[in-house]
């Protein structure tokens, strides 16, 4: 996968995550357990290209994976150049 999909996927991750605080506000309830569960099939989509430091769940990669996904303070290129190349990781329970 190219850097400028990966971007793009996280900048869909965004939308969604918008799209979900809307049904919240809205509904109560997010999209999970309804008909567009299978936007969730994004995130693996991404952990699966990601650096393979975020796959490693005993290590905690995974949940940094996330916490660095959802991070909209940080645009979706700069989110796509951490989670490509693992320049965040654990390490035991600090962040290098």
């Amino acid at each position: 996968m190219t850097k400028e999909d990966y971007i793009a996927l996280i900048e869909v991750a965004d939308a969604i995550e918008l799209l979900d605080r809307g049904f919240e506000n809205w509904l109560g309830v997010g999209h999970v357990g309804g008909n567009l569960d299978g936007l969730d099939r994004l995130y693996g989509v991404l952990l699966r290209n990601a650096n393979s430091c975020y796959s490693n769940d005993g290590e905690g990669g995974e949940q940094l994976f996330y916490d660095l996904l959802a991070d909209m303070a940080k645009t979706p290129e700069e989110r796509a150049e951490i989670l490509l190349n693992g320049t965040i990781r654990y390490c035991g329970s600090n962040l290098q």
